[in-house]
């Protein structure tokens, strides 16, 4: 080796050495070992590794991770506090990356990699699934944060960071995905059949992987949408059903289904994300009522074009008095329709109130059935750039027939305020980040029960300016109360204020409140295995008075409780700190947490201190459960629950005694149950069923299929569940011995904990009769249903108990040929009443739900409360004051209530019509209403 090249060598092998020395004196003085505080960047050494995983740093600067300084590779932070004690710098060690990341590879059914495809996950809350028994492909409800995104590319790679921004529209804030969280997804591309992911959880350790995700290829829907006239229709709205597998029964809720785009400029469509099989095509336009297209997706592309027609519906104007000045007022109006296909008539159709004259007209109604109508102020531009608070209750409700309509405008009560802080310059300034609750309870009662702020379906924690506005009426119930208000902040005193009265159309200003500081209660919640911190995990601090078991119980449900009296609550962020204002002034509290995938901690007395407590959470074991059919197929929509063992024993002597867990199945068939206990729990499979109201449930709540599992103390264990196979239900509806074509079929089904009653939050399997009145119902589970028979010339659904067993001969449902019919006569002078809403309902009929009440003033018209009604059968007296009802159900009470303008309302039971009993008629005799004496 020649000389220059060895002194070459030399030299760098010093300056190595010279570097590693100086590199060992850093991280010492990093350390606090050397009592020399380091200013400089962080040395960063290669860390030992498993083959194939990324490579690790450790970053000796704690100031770095503060920062959020984003990394290209995995790293370990080392930070200690001023008030850490030497045990509890182990705690701060954590393997981290860029945030938890997802991913896989997306592939065809050849195999081939797919590029192009769109990449949804999420917390599984975070998704629309409403409790539906059998879910759809879905949507991420754009109305809540949370949602992060990615498009395969390079071979369909999917990868996401935890760090990745929401939606493309940039609305909704940067978010992370929480280690330990149990997420869901949705991957999608015009061409394939869109895949639901479930069952995910991500690490902070290393990325979790997905593994080959196959995207079936799809059929192809596409037509043309025309008015009566043949002319087309551009911008009809197109919501595609369909079942989860292959065999499956398309099952139907308001409000779901996959968005798959509007009609063009010459009312073409075209969808190719259809699943080979049967489907429900929902079209919605303005002018008319939803239509409902069914049929049998072909898996070519060659199917003959569909043709659907649209004609107008019907619809009801009116006028609302007392609008308020330069306000944007708009009619929001529902609809319940008995004839089957009109789900979409639950959906609002809005309309814009003319402010010159307050006149409005809402189009595309359903011709049957009562209109539930709204008067809600509508969101301006101005109001969301300034980021101004809109209370969610503008106007009154009102029922109408398809008449005309009077809503009088009722001018709410507001409160507002403003949160401050001292400063250190002696002024007061504005505080940002804080939660504040309302209730409605007497002036002197304190603690007192109340409600946080929302927006947008989450508790609200950040108001700039530090100021607040919330509607009495919303919040309180009620536009005329005394309230009481609760501001809590991290490092300031819980503010209270007491018995400020609210009263329509007034604004209540609380002025500025000047909080007081207070030092938190700290608290880091870790792994107790490998000390790292827990991102996301809920906190509870308590007052001694409340038990520790109440307290256990609110942590293990994982509920937050911002607006209790008792109980404050609060996240630990990626560091696993958390922040709590103590809920009352004390020296000592319960303390307990909660996080996915972990065992609930015991709650413990803490004394009020400037330490940070540390909660060490161990992690529990994961119980996954596989339902299937004999032939091993998987069976989705099927509620899964479990409990332990000995909890089941207890169940059986005192019902009701037992603390479990529910979960239903996806499109794998698969459920997972993560933090249990490491002992035996019991695990069945409920599929949906109802019962008639008329008979008792005293059976065994774990009659349906069920197994032992015992639960490791950690680590997984598997449990597969095997379900009766579905079977075909079939029949004829009749009338007089004819089939009636065109009948809508209900099978209403329940799913979950609890007694079914019939329509209680049911959904439904639904089909329409065909040819001499034929219908078919396929693999559907064997049990008892409560079968409905609906069409539009009846005035209420005939209801039919009945088993579905295996084997069993198709059923005959014969209609009663009932009605009845009467008049509306004015008291005293026996004058007719032309133009009477006069409604029919019948006791013991499932109930529907409209969503009414609170209603947002975004386009979707989402709601955040409903309200139970049944479908009454509704009719309009003529000249002659008559009125007729055919098709009435027999054996259920009956009763008729009659409203018109400048009369009294009026109701009046019926006989029950049964037997030789199947016509009824009555006359009504109704008083002037107190207001038109008035005059």
């Amino acid at each position: 080796m020649p000389v220059t090249t060895r002194r070459s060598l030399a030299l760098l092998l010093s300056l190595a050495g010279a570097l590693l020395a100086l590199g060992w004196f850093v991280s010492r003085s990093g350390e606090g070992g050397l009592g020399v505080e380091s200013t400089r960047a962080p040395v960063v050494m290669n860390v030992a590794q498993q083959p194939g995983e990324p490579d690790l740093e450790v970053a000796t600067n704690p100031e770095e991770e503060s920062r959020g300084r984003a990394r290209t590779a995995p790293s370990m932070a080392l930070s200690v506090s001023g008030d850490e004690t030497a045990s509890d710098r182990l705690r701060t060690v954590r393997t981290r990356t860029d945030g938890p990341q997802l991913v896989g590879r997306v592939v065809g059914a050849d195999g081939q990699p797919v590029d192009g495809a769109e990449c949804l996950f999420s917390t599984r809350r975070n998704f629309q699934a409403g409790g539906v028994p059998l879910g759809f492909e879905f949507l991420p409800d754009p109305r809540r944060a949370g949602v992060v995104t990615c498009t395969t590319e390079g071979g369909g790679v999917i990868r996401i960071s935890g760090k990745e921004r929401d939606l493309a529209s940039g609305e909704l804030p940067l978010v992370r995905l929480q280690p330990g969280a149990d997420l869901a997804g949705l991957i999608r591309k015009p061409g394939f059949v869109p895949r639901r992911i479930e069952g995910v959880t991500v690490s902070d350790v290393r990325p979790h992987d997905l593994g080959e995700v196959r995207l079936e290829r799809a059929a192809v829907l596409r037509g043309v949408v025309e008015d009566g006239n043949g002319a087309p229709i551009a911008g009809a709205k197109l919501t595609l059903h369909q079942p989860l597998a292959r065999g499956s029964v398309v099952w139907r809720a308001e409000g779901l289904g996959l968005d798959v785009g509007v009609t063009d400029g010459e009312g073409r469509f075209r969808c190719d994300e259809v699943r080979s099989g049967p489907f429900e095509l929902l079209v919605d336009t303005a002018a008319a009522p939803t239509v409902t297209v069914r049929g049998e997706a072909l898996e070519s592309s060659g199917g003959a074009p569909l043709r659907v027609v649209v004609r107008n519906g019907a619809s009801v104007s009116g006028s609302v008095t007392g609008l308020p000045q330069d306000r944007r007022i708009r009619i929001s109006a529902r609809q319940l329709a008995s004839a089957c296909g009109s789900d979409g008539a639950l959906r609002p159709r809005f309309a814009e109130v003319d402010p010159r004259d307050g006149s409005f007209t809402v189009t595309g109604l359903v011709a049957k059935g009562p209109v539930w109508l709204s008067a809600v102020e509508a969101e301006t531009s101005e109001q969301r750039a300034a980021g101004a608070p809109v209370p969610e209750i503008r106007g009154v409700e009102s029922v109408a027939g398809l008449r005309s309509a009077v809503l009088e405008w009722q001018p709410r009560a507001t409160g507002r305020g403003r949160v401050m802080v001292p400063s250190a310059s002696g002024e007061p300034v504005p505080l940002t980040n804080y939660t504040v609750s309302i209730g409605a309870a007497p002036a002197n009662e304190s603690p007192f029960p109340a409600r946080p702020l929302q927006e947008g379906g989450a508790v609200k924690r950040h108001h700039p300016g530090g100021r607040f506005e919330f509607d009495a009426a919303a919040q309180l119930g009620s536009q005329e109360a005394q309230a009481n208000l609760r501001i809590r902040a991290s490092g300031y005193a819980e503010f209270v204020r007491l018995g400020v009265p609210f009263s329509k159309g007034r604004t209540t200003d609380f002025g500025d409140m000047l909080l007081t500081p207070d030092p938190p209660v700290r608290v880091r919640v870790v792994d107790s295995g490998i000390l790292t911190p827990l991102q996301g995990a809920g906190v509870y601090l308590s007052v001694l008075e409340i038990r520790k078991e109440v307290l256990r119980g609110m942590a293990a449900s994982g509920d937050p409780c911002w607006g209790s009296s008792h109980v404050a609550f609060a996240e630990s962020g990626d560091d696993g700190m958390g922040e709590l204002c103590a809920p009352a002034a004390g020296s000592a509290f319960w303390l307990a947490a909660h996080a996915d995938g972990y065992l609930d901690s015991e709650p413990i007395m803490i004394q009020r201190g400037p330490d940070v407590v540390t909660l060490e959470l161990t992690r529990g074991a994961t119980v996954e459960v596989k339902v299937r059919t004999p032939s091993g197929s998987p069976v989705p929509g099927i509620t899964v629950r479990i409990l332990k063992l000995e909890d089941f024993k207890r169940e059986s002597a005192t019902p009701g005694a037992a603390a479990d867990r529910f979960a239903v199945t996806g499109q794998t068939g698969i459920v997972r149950f993560r933090g249990l206990p490491g002992e035996a729990h019991i695990v069945a499979a409920i599929p949906p069923e109802v019962r008639d109201i008329s008979r008792q449930d005293s059976e065994d709540p774990f009659r349906y299929p069920k197994r032992v599992v015992q639960a490791p103390l950690s680590g997984e264990a598997t449990v597969e569940l095997e379900l009766r196979a579905p079977v075909t239900f079939e029949g004829r509806v009749i009338q007089n011995g004819v089939g009636l074509e065109g009948v809508c079929v209900t099978l209403h089904v329940r799913t979950g904990r609890g007694l079914a009653t019939p329509g209680a939050g049911a959904s439904a399997l639904r089909t329409v009769t065909v040819g001499d009145g034929r219908f078919r119902f396929a693999g559907v589970p064997s049990y008892i249903y409560f079968v409905m028979v609906e069409h539009e010339s009846r005035a209420m659904p005939a209801p039919f108990p009945i088993e579905v067993v295996r084997g069993m001969e198709p059923v005959v449902l014969e209609l009663p040929d009932t009605r009845i019919y009467g008049r509306v006569l004015r008291a005293g002078t026996g004058d007719p009443v032309e133009g009477a809403t006069v409604e029919l309902w019948a006791r013991g009929l499932p109930s529907s739900k409209i969503e009414t009440g609170i209603l947002r003033a975004a386009a979707t018209g989402g709601t955040s409360a409903t309200q139970a009604v049944s479908t009454p059968g509704v009719a309009t007296t003529d000249v002659f004051g008559e009125f007729l009802f055919e098709g009435v159900a027999t054996g259920r009470e009956l009763r008729l209530k009659v409203t018109a303008q400048g009369i009294a309302p009026r109701e009046q039971k019926l006989k029950v019509l049964s037997g030789s009993l199947t016509e009824q008629e009555v006359t009504i005799e109704v008083e002037r209403s107190e207001a038109q004496e008035d005059k």
